[in-house]
């Protein structure tokens, strides 16, 4: 409940003040009275105040507002709105400094919250709200966005990044106590089924034949085992009995364990002893590619080493370990296989052993 205080004005006269406390806002005000009786009457209409505000968490803006109108200090209101309602833009961009402070995100990471905050700016604008602030960002204000995500043709995998993205920062909005709950439901839009795209033995050989020892080093250990792109080069080795093992920082900035197999050993040495950039890697193997005619990405030496283990009979939960999935659905995809495809990795596997006991 609300406090009223008497403040000694002059020699012998009494001026009142208040303190309110409304949802997390600790509110403090002079009653411009010197009349106990009116003072309380205040008091009385602040503790009604603090109480619906109580019932009514997600309205904890408006009873702020409600409490300087009764002050008489609508100026106040202003400045807190800016604290309690912020604009929607200004709270993206406080949202993404502090990922960018508390979390080592990704380079397309950062990309994508600087795109998706350009989305927004754009959308805000084409609709009459450039200001919008976060509690009118209702459901009419989503349907606008995946609107504007239909007319800027974006396929379902972007527009899911960047809804993935949008409710990242509700969600630390609801956190810091800007939102009581989320104020409605992000959906995933429906993506069709892409099978993972992967490297035959002789198109991957095709491609070795087209880069550089070193590079051919980097990629042999890719294959072998299924780091991705970033992983390999965020490590730490451990060596065991039973072999040589890597804990590396992946996806989420999550620790896994993978196992270096020992016909890489001489493959891996190389790539310690000589680090590059990845994006190196990545030109390389592009450069690679164009040359021998093959269409592929980096990525795809990650699904041939998936493909590879269900060919030879792994079972699905070891898979997901091994490639440090945190979803069960996402190793799924690889299961979802057509079998003439895996007999012939199946048929290819003693080729692919010998490649891969090859050095650089």
């Amino acid at each position: 409940m609300s406090n009223i205080y008497q403040n000694m004005s002059g020699q012998v006269r009494y001026n009142y003040s208040i303190k309110a406390v409304i949802g997390k806002h600790t509110l403090r005000s002079t009653l411009g009275t010197k009349l106990k009786t009116k003072a309380i009457r205040i008091q009385h209409r602040v503790n009604e105040l603090e109480i619906e505000a109580r019932l009514n968490p997600q309205n904890i803006n408006d009873y702020v507002a409600r409490f300087w109108i009764l002050m008489g200090k609508e100026e106040n209101n202003r400045a807190a709105e800016e604290k309690v309602n912020p604009k929607v833009l200004d709270l993206y961009i406080e949202c993404y400094n502090g990922k960018l402070r508390d979390d080592e995100i990704t380079q397309r990471t950062h990309s994508m919250y600087i795109d998706f905050h350009k989305n927004l700016e754009r959308l805000f604008e084409l609709q009459g709200y450039p200001n919008l602030r976060l509690l009118s960002f209702n459901q009419k204000v989503l349907d606008d966005l995946m609107q504007y995500f239909a007319d800027q043709e974006y396929s379902p995998t972007t527009k899911n990044m960047r809804l993935r993205l949008l409710k990242c920062f509700f969600n630390w909005a609801v956190g810091r106590k800007y939102l009581a709950e989320m104020p409605f439901k992000i959906s995933k839009v429906k993506e069709p089924f892409k099978k993972p795209s992967f490297l035959y033995p002789e198109d991957f050989q095709t491609i070795l034949d087209h880069t550089t020892p070193l590079m051919r080093a980097y990629l042999y250990v890719y294959r072998a085992t299924g780091l991705r792109r970033a992983e390999m080069f965020n490590w730490e080795e451990v060596e065991r009995s039973n072999g040589t093992w890597l804990i590396v920082k992946g996806k989420g900035n999550k620790e896994r364990v993978v196992a270096i197999p020992t016909d890489m050993l001489d493959n891996w040495k190389i790539v310690k002893a000589n680090p590059v950039k990845a994006h190196s890697v990545t030109r390389a193997f592009k450069r690679a590619c164009d040359a021998a005619g093959i269409k592929a990405r980096l990525h795809d030496l990650r699904h041939t080493f998936a493909f590879t283990q269900v060919a030879s009979g792994i079972d699905p939960f070891t898979l997901q370990m091994k490639m440090g999935h945190s979803d069960f659905k996402t190793t799924q995809v690889y299961l979802r296989t057509d079998r003439d495809m895996l007999m012939d990795l199946i048929d290819d596997q003693e080729k692919l052993l010998d490649d891969n006991r090859g050095i650089a």
